[in-house]
């Protein structure tokens, strides 16, 4: 009875100790913890070019699990307010992966360009410029992706260089992404605001103001939204082209007087039908050569009975 009573004693004081040992270095380790800050990253998976072996056959899987940490992992770098160390080399291994993954390279550029307390920043930028290349490499008649470097280049890459000479070539590049992204984007108007908003950025060029000119002329065949034929006709007279002088802009517009003859199909279904010429311009014998061509069986015939006037 008597050890059991000192074995509860020693018990409570080997409790009691414990406690106090607790309450005496727990503030001292709460402030070093405090202190202590983690300020470098671990890449964890192995060589890049070793990864589509190592996933051993899951190679979409692993690049989507690898996708989901790169976005956590930004959040906590972002909210800590240090830097992601090795985000490109993270997208560089969803890429060796699944190079058709196509949310990696829309968000690529914000990702690298935008890091917290970034010490390089134009090494990032440059990172982001290929990563967000290599997504239209790979996918070349996205539209989105190619609005996502345009602007990139145009807007938020030249930012962080110092060469204006390299400033300029981005935004020359970025102007010409858009206006590529316009010509695969039709059905998408905001993709054609976007290219043509580029043009603006190479206006100033005397040596691409034809180009620019033709493209304007094909953005506004290829658009039915109004509003944007408008702001088209704004950066014609811009660029020194009247309206009344753009045989694009002529004949888009007598295009669209054959279509409101026939408005129940769509402009599209017009192309592939022709002109549809009146039936009695092309009875009898026609007379051979542009000059007397009456007929205009096909947009050919069309296009050059219009260019001269007729």
């Amino acid at each position: 009875m008597q050890r059991s009573r000192v074995d509860s004693l020693l018990q409570l004081f080997a409790i009691a100790m414990c406690a106090a040992a607790i309450a005496f270095a727990r503030p001292k380790l709460a402030s070093t913890v405090t202190r202590v800050k983690e300020r470098h990253d671990a890449y964890s998976l192995p060589p890049t070019h070793l990864l589509p072996a190592a996933s051993m056959g899951y190679k979409q899987a692993l690049a989507d699990l690898i996708w989901a940490h790169v976005l956590v992992t930004q959040g906590l770098r972002y909210s800590e307010k240090r830097p992601f160390d090795y985000l490109a080399t993270y997208l560089d291994a969803i890429h060796e992966l699944d190079p058709k993954f196509r949310e990696p390279y829309r968000f690529a550029d914000s990702l690298l360009a935008f890091q917290a307390n970034d010490p390089d920043k134009v090494g990032s930028v440059r990172a982001a410029r290929r990563a967000v290349e290599r997504g239209v490499a790979e996918l070349p008649t996205d539209a989105e992706l190619w609005v996502t470097l345009g602007e990139f280049l145009a807007y938020i890459g030249p930012s962080a260089l110092q060469d204006p000479e390299e400033q300029a070539k981005w935004r020359a590049d970025g102007a010409a992404a858009l206006m590529h992204a316009g010509q695969l984007g039709a059905k998408d108007e905001n993709v054609m605001w976007h290219s043509v908003a580029a043009v603006g950025l190479l206006s100033g060029q005397e040596a691409e103001r034809e180009a620019l000119i033709r493209f304007l002329e094909r953005v506004y065949a290829m658009t039915e939204d109004e509003e944007l034929r408008e702001h088209v006709l704004k950066k014609l007279h811009v660029l020194g082209k009247d309206q009344a002088e753009s045989m694009g802009i002529r004949r888009q517009r007598a295009f669209d007087g054959l279509w409101r003859k026939v408005s129940f199909i769509n402009r599209t279904q017009l192309r592939v039908i022709g002109p549809m010429p009146e039936t009695w311009q092309c009875a009898g014998d026609q007379p051979e050569g542009p000059q007397t061509d009456r007929c205009r069986r096909d947009w050919l015939a069309w296009g050059r009975t219009l260019q001269l006037g007729r």
